[in-house]
Protein backbone atom coordinates (compact mmCIF):
# COMPACT_ATOMS: atom_id res chain seq x y z
CA UNK A 1 0.00 0.00 0.00
CA UNK A 2 1.26 3.37 -0.85
CA UNK A 3 2.01 5.61 1.59
CA UNK A 4 0.31 8.51 0.53
CA UNK A 5 -3.03 8.29 -1.83
CA UNK A 6 -3.77 10.69 -4.60
CA UNK A 7 -6.81 12.52 -4.44
CA UNK A 8 -8.07 10.79 -7.32
CA UNK A 9 -8.15 7.63 -5.48
CA UNK A 10 -9.89 9.53 -2.12
CA UNK A 11 -12.55 10.90 -5.34
CA UNK A 12 -13.05 7.39 -6.72
CA UNK A 13 -13.13 5.56 -3.03
CA UNK A 14 -15.42 8.30 -2.08
CA UNK A 15 -17.58 7.41 -5.15
CA UNK A 16 -17.23 3.55 -4.78
CA UNK A 17 -17.45 2.98 -0.79
CA UNK A 18 -19.81 0.45 -0.21
CA UNK A 19 -19.48 -0.73 3.64
CA UNK A 20 -21.88 -1.27 6.11
CA UNK A 21 -21.41 2.59 7.12
CA UNK A 22 -20.96 3.86 3.82
CA UNK A 23 -22.82 7.22 4.68
CA UNK A 24 -19.95 7.58 7.70
CA UNK A 25 -17.05 6.75 5.28
CA UNK A 26 -18.11 9.01 2.39
CA UNK A 27 -18.28 11.94 5.55
CA UNK A 28 -14.94 10.71 6.41
CA UNK A 29 -13.10 11.22 3.11
CA UNK A 30 -15.17 14.31 1.88
CA UNK A 31 -13.60 15.72 5.04
CA UNK A 32 -10.14 14.69 4.31
CA UNK A 33 -9.87 16.23 0.91
CA UNK A 34 -11.36 19.12 2.46
CA UNK A 35 -8.28 19.21 5.07
CA UNK A 36 -6.06 18.62 2.15
CA UNK A 37 -7.12 21.69 0.37
CA UNK A 38 -7.00 23.50 3.67
CA UNK A 39 -3.61 22.78 5.09
CA UNK A 40 -2.61 23.96 0.88
CA UNK A 41 -4.59 27.25 1.50
CA UNK A 42 -3.30 28.24 4.98
CA UNK A 43 0.48 26.85 4.71
CA UNK A 44 2.78 30.07 3.74
CA UNK A 45 4.74 29.74 0.56
CA UNK A 46 7.58 31.39 2.18
CA UNK A 47 10.67 29.72 3.17
CA UNK A 48 11.35 29.33 7.32
CA UNK A 49 14.13 31.62 8.89
CA UNK A 50 15.41 29.68 11.88
CA UNK A 51 17.23 31.84 14.19
CA UNK A 52 20.00 31.12 16.65
CA UNK A 53 17.64 29.35 19.20
CA UNK A 54 15.76 26.92 16.54
CA UNK A 55 12.76 28.98 16.20
CA UNK A 56 11.07 29.92 13.15
CA UNK A 57 10.99 33.62 12.66
CA UNK A 58 9.19 33.31 9.37
CA UNK A 59 6.22 32.00 10.96
CA UNK A 60 6.07 32.93 14.59
CA UNK A 61 6.90 29.34 15.96
CA UNK A 62 9.91 30.48 18.67
CA UNK A 63 9.91 27.20 20.53
CA UNK A 64 10.62 24.33 18.75
CA UNK A 65 12.36 22.05 20.14
CA UNK A 66 15.65 20.55 18.53
CA UNK A 67 14.98 18.41 15.77
CA UNK A 68 11.52 19.93 15.52
CA UNK A 69 9.80 21.53 12.47
CA UNK A 70 7.58 24.39 11.97
CA UNK A 71 4.53 23.60 10.98
CA UNK A 72 4.53 25.44 7.56
CA UNK A 73 7.89 23.13 6.43
CA UNK A 74 6.22 20.14 7.98
CA UNK A 75 2.64 21.17 5.96
CA UNK A 76 5.15 21.65 2.82
CA UNK A 77 6.16 18.20 2.82
CA UNK A 78 2.95 16.45 2.90
CA UNK A 79 1.69 18.50 0.15
CA UNK A 80 4.79 17.37 -1.52
CA UNK A 81 4.26 14.11 -0.99
CA UNK A 82 0.35 14.24 -1.65
CA UNK A 83 1.35 15.95 -5.00
CA UNK A 84 3.61 12.97 -5.89
CA UNK A 85 1.15 10.66 -5.22
CA UNK A 86 -1.36 12.43 -7.42
CA UNK A 87 1.54 12.13 -10.41
CA UNK A 88 1.32 8.62 -9.65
Amino acid sequence: MPERISEDQLTRWLEHVDYADADESRAMAAELVQLRRLIADFTDRDDCRIDHHGGCQAHGYLSLEPGELCPHTEAKQLLAEWEEADRG
